[in-house]
């Protein structure tokens, strides 16, 4: 099983889309059939990539991406849950902690389809201030957010 994780763990920071996608898209599957408890273990990567100043923004976008896989694959109920964590990792001082946290929203539009709906005016609500934050790449991936959402 380490070396499936380590597997995805790099192409989640692969240059690459697709990759990033296919890992993104596996690290989910995976989630659904191990439960939660156990994708936070084997997928604690996933958090310390989002708060990790040291990577990259592809890097950071995979995790991004591979969190909402996760999100998406352990159902709802989890992904309620976790909404309260996520925005407030997106009211951090380090700028590099909002973008990995904000940029879960990129993706989970798409993956969650019309289950995420009901939660669109409560994102807007928390990110929608970013639009005008100090840190560019903050700024970019709020507007990149919202272009989706809108």
């Amino acid at each position: 099983m380490n070396i499936l994780i380590e597997g995805l763990q790099l192409s989640l920071g692969d240059a690459l889309s697709e990759v990033r996608q296919f890992a993104a898209r596996a690290i989910g599957k995976l989630s659904e059939k191990i439960g939660s408890e156990n994708s936070q273990k084997f997928f604690k990567f996933i958090w310390d990539t989002l708060e990790n100043e040291q990577v990259n923004a592809i890097e950071r976008g995979g995790a991004a991406q591979g969190m909402s896989e996760i999100l998406n694959g352990l159902g709802l109920e989890y992904f309620e849950s976790q909404l309260p964590r996520i925005f407030e990792k997106i009211l951090e001082k380090r700028p590099f902690v909002r973008e990995g946290y904000v940029g879960i929203f990129v993706f989970l539009p798409v993956i969650m389809k019309n289950s995420f709906e009901p939660y669109i005016k409560e994102i807007l609500e928390n990110i929608s201030e970013y639009v005008s934050d100090d840190d560019e790449r903050t700024r970019e991936i709020t507007l990149r957010v919202l272009r989706i959402l809108i």
